[in-house]
């Protein structure tokens, strides 16, 4: 039986699938980062490797055969850092006597064929950060935004989690007006008062990705109806469907596209989606939307990708 692997690698973890002929699952392994931009290059490589190679030795001790690999990694953009990457799994294929073909792709681009199976479309991912993808028929690739938390990341985790902190703010000072956030960040944060918040959030580094967090507080008070928490997520929701609508705008063809709603914001709050569905479709009332599962992640894609570019069937072979 024949078995394609797929790669998600980013800056803070990795993960690898490995699917069947039928699009199964056979494997998955998890490992650190492996985006040579976020940390140390070779320790990127070695991690990589280490991933690769249990992955192999897994499928070689059921006596199956890999047809094919495809990796979507983040920091790998240019054709020479591409080269780089092809180069290296290759080496890595050579190690155990193997050889088949590499496929290197975008992150986009696996998310897409996780969430609906195909190679075209609109992908909009709403986690720690945020961007909209659009993937034609003639192989074009066009996004909006995705310009980090600094310049943009609308709809995102980040920004939900920095507005929900400023918000509490605003209710202390009657701003707006009193929210379940204060005792919840209070407690998640073990404050004995919520003043302590500015001390808490200057006085140690705080990543991007800690900011995000608290956005899982916010959907919890919206899910409680808390009037701030609610407002938050609609306000995000609804500036990140003005950037999905200025990439349909900009590129008429997708919108006969579907459009796959993927990220941990999407999968977590109805209250976003719904929201967002709805700005969407108030100027693209034709639209299909469709919400990604977190049973088919971007690795998982990649696999599928992996498969249809590499299935003997296919008559494909080389490194692509």
């Amino acid at each position: 039986m024949n078995v394609f692997i797929g790669v998600d690698g980013g800056g803070s973890k990795t993960e690898v699938t490995a699917v069947l002929d039928d699009e199964s699952i056979l494997a998955q392994f998890y490992g650190g980062a492996t985006n040579p931009y976020t940390i140390p290059p070779l320790e990127a490589a070695n991690e990589l490797d280490r991933l690769l190679e249990t992955t192999l030795i897994f499928i070689n001790e059921r006596s199956l055969l890999c047809n094919g690999i495809c990796l979507g990694m983040s920091g790998f953009y240019s054709d020479e850092e591409k080269n780089t990457l092809i180069n290296q799994v290759t080496r890595c294929l050579k190690r155990r006597s193997l050889s088949f073909p590499i496929a290197v792709c975008t992150e986009g681009e696996i998310s897409l064929m996780a969430a609906t199976g195909v190679h075209t479309g609109v992908l909009v991912i709403a986690g720690t950060g945020s961007i909209v993808y659009g993937f034609t028929r003639e192989g074009g690739i066009h996004r909006a935004g995705g310009w980090g938390h600094l310049l943009g990341d609308e709809g995102s985790g980040y920004q939900i989690g920095l507005q929900t902190l400023q918000g509490i703010m605003r209710s202390y000072d009657n701003i707006a007006p009193p929210t379940l956030l204060t005792s919840l960040v209070q407690e998640a944060c073990r404050l004995n008062e919520i003043t302590e918040l500015r001390t808490f959030i200057y006085q140690q580094p705080f990543s991007k990705k800690i900011i995000a967090s608290y956005a899982k507080l916010c959907i919890r008070a919206a899910e409680e109806g808390d009037l701030l928490a609610c407002s938050i997520l609609r306000s995000q929701a609804a500036s990140l469907a003005d950037t999905t609508i200025a990439l349909l705008r900009s590129h008429p063809d997708l919108q006969q596209e579907m459009v796959a709603m993927t990220g941990s914001i999407f999968l977590h709050s109805s209250i976003y989606r719904a929201h967002y569905e709805e700005c969407v479709s108030t100027i693209f009332p034709h639209l299909n939307m469709v919400t990604g599962s977190e049973h088919r992640p971007p690795a998982y894609g990649a696999a599928l990708i992996a498969r249809q570019r590499f299935s003997p069937a296919q008559g494909t072979h080389g490194l692509l």
